[in-house]
């Protein structure tokens, strides 16, 4: 068993060498995608304020036409001769 040790030890060594660069790189890569995740988050925001706009633009428009409807049907003549519903 004392022969198989020395592998053992170098295997163990270089195993956790490996690992260590694995963890280095995780890191670099974390870092460098960290940035672009960052704009994301704000493009994934900018969009939605734009479609809480876009919504209450449109519900405005809903209304200003409703209040149109409203005001024409209220200015316009009635005709006497028309009955009532």
């Amino acid at each position: 068993m004392n022969g198989r040790r020395p592998f053992v030890r170098l295997y163990k060594a270089l195993y956790d060498e490996c690992r260590a660069d694995l963890a280095a790189l995780d890191l670099k890569h974390q870092r460098a995608l960290a940035a672009p995740h960052a704009e994301l988050d704000r493009c994934r925001a900018d969009l939605e304020q734009l479609r809480n706009a876009v919504r209450a633009r449109i519900a405005a428009e809903a209304e200003v036409e409703r209040l149109r409807a409203i005001k024409n049907a209220s200015t316009a003549e009635r005709d006497p001769t028309m009955r009532l519903q």
